[in-house]
């Protein structure tokens, strides 16, 4: 799942309208992390990685298997997923990490290959898998200041290097950050966060930032109504940084089926 900012990442659950905001007696509380920029993380991420997202417990799942495991209260604190290159580049593979004592159980029929790192436990293909596991290198990820800066308590969050937002504003990223500081899906659907961008240089960004306050947006289909949502944005240029907040108010008028379609057409003209 990718992102034209945050709402294609939560086309899904998205209303029609917008809802109310949540009272603050409504947001549940994440446990704290560990430090997301543990040495055992960091090692645990593939040189070539294109994309890292992270989702705190409940929207945590245990891939395919969740049904094996009961109640995972405390147990499984967060989980990754990271997407890599494939075969001829074009498409890609992913794999989990699973940070938190999840019971072994929950693994079993798990395909590919399942090795544990405390606290961390990795699954997926076994070519991506093994060699990521197998590292011993000290040196840092080029992820590992954004991992540092992710939120403690940031339901959702992805980073990426991909061309998705590129192909919005037609200038190339070095690579972009989606963060939600706040996610409820009950008893109201509810987000706001911040998206932020990183170019190679200063006038690539003001080219941007101008482009978003001017609604100046290239989709994959026709949708003024998307259009008008990147008006509504607050954005914040600092040098080659865009920053982006948004919240669910700025998408009224903007159907849940209407952001997952643009989202997967998006999807396809980036990676296909």
């Amino acid at each position: 799942m990718r992102p034209v900012f945050a709402a294609l990442v939560v086309a899904a659950c998205t209303p029609a309208k917008p809802a109310v905001n949540p009272a603050d007696d409504h947001v549940t509380e994440v446990p704290n992390l560990a430090p997301p920029d543990a040495v055992v993380l960091d090692r645990l991420i593939a040189p070539h990685a294109i994309s890292i997202e992270r989702r705190l417990a409940p929207l945590a799942k245990v891939p395919t298997w969740q049904a094996r495991c009961g109640a995972l209260d405390g147990k499984l604190v967060a989980a990754y997923r990271l997407w890599v290159p494939s075969g001829t580049g074009i498409d890609l593979a992913s794999y989990t990490i699973l940070e938190g004592d999840v019971p072994a159980t929950c693994l079993d029929g798990a395909t590919g290959t399942v090795v544990r790192k405390a606290p961390f436990t990795v699954l997926g293909p076994a070519d991506i898998v093994g060699p990521v596991t197998a590292s011993t290198s000290n040196a840092p990820s080029r992820w590992h200041d954004l991992l540092a800066a992710v939120p403690a308590k940031a339901p959702y969050w992805i980073a990426s290097e991909d061309r998705a937002i590129e192909q919005l504003f037609g200038v190339a990223t070095t690579r972009y950050a989606v963060t939600f500081e706040r996610l409820e899906l009950a008893p109201n659907i509810y987000f706001a966060g911040k998206a932020t961008l990183i170019y190679a240089a200063a006038g690539d960004a003001a080219i941007v930032a101008r482009r978003i306050k001017a609604g100046e947006v290239t989709l994959p289909v026709r949708a003024p109504d998307v259009v008008d949502s990147f008006r509504r944005m607050r954005v914040k240029q600092t040098g080659p940084v865009v920053d982006v907040t948004f919240d669910l108010g700025m998408f009224g008028g903007v159907t849940a089926d209407e952001l997952a379609a643009i989202a997967k057409k998006l999807k396809g003209d980036v990676f296909h």
